[in-house]
């Protein structure tokens, strides 16, 4: 085999290595716990037995606790008026963010993304310290510790607004995300 060829595979291998070694601990479908139901009328996320079908997502409301311990909800969006009017282009709305630990480990919450988009565009975060919109959490979260905090954004439209869920762990490549929906 020839050197170039050589790199060439090392190079494909290590590619491969590296796009498995990025898959998500959402690989197992977590669980959606409807709001009031506690555990006993908690669903797995997913029933799909193959590719044709998408995970069941949950919608504003649920907590969504995946595999690793870890849980969020994120409450329905609702409209209110921002401090800065002229810098929104759509509708303000803001939601609260409920992140609980139930690792053995110690989190950084500073690792969680929450974006957002609506008809068919990205939504534009707002920070709005006069409305409690201050960003995320900063302080390291214990086990068994939970941290809410408000997040708003510019919506294009109200109707159909998705949030994206993300946590990336310092000490591994793996991330869990969820979408919620109305």
């Amino acid at each position: 085999m020839k050197p170039s060829h050589i790199v060439a595979a090392a190079s494909a291998a290590l590619i491969a290595l590296t796009l498995t070694a990025c898959g998500s601990s959402g690989d197992s479908p977590g669980t959606i716990i409807k709001p009031g139901a506690g555990t006993a009328a908690s669903a797995p996320a997913s029933v799909a037995t193959d590719d044709s079908q998408e995970p069941a997502s949950p919608t504003f409301g649920d907590t969504y606790k995946f595999e690793d311990g870890i849980s969020v909800s994120i409450s329905a969006p609702k409209k209110f008026k921002s401090s800065y009017p002229d810098e929104v282009k759509g509708t303000s709305v803001k939601m609260t963010v409920k992140f609980t630990n139930g690792t053995s480990k110690t989190i950084d919450p500073t690792m969680i993304l929450v974006n957002a988009s609506s008809g068919e565009s990205e939504s534009e975060e707002i920070f709005d310290s006069d409305k409690g919109l201050n960003g995320g959490p900063d302080t390291k979260l214990k086990p068994g510790k939970s941290v809410k905090w408000d997040i708003g954004f510019d919506v294009k439209s109200t109707k159909d607004i998705q949030v994206d869920f993300t946590y990336s762990a310092m000490d591994s490549l793996d991330q869990d995300e969820v979408s919620f929906t109305a």
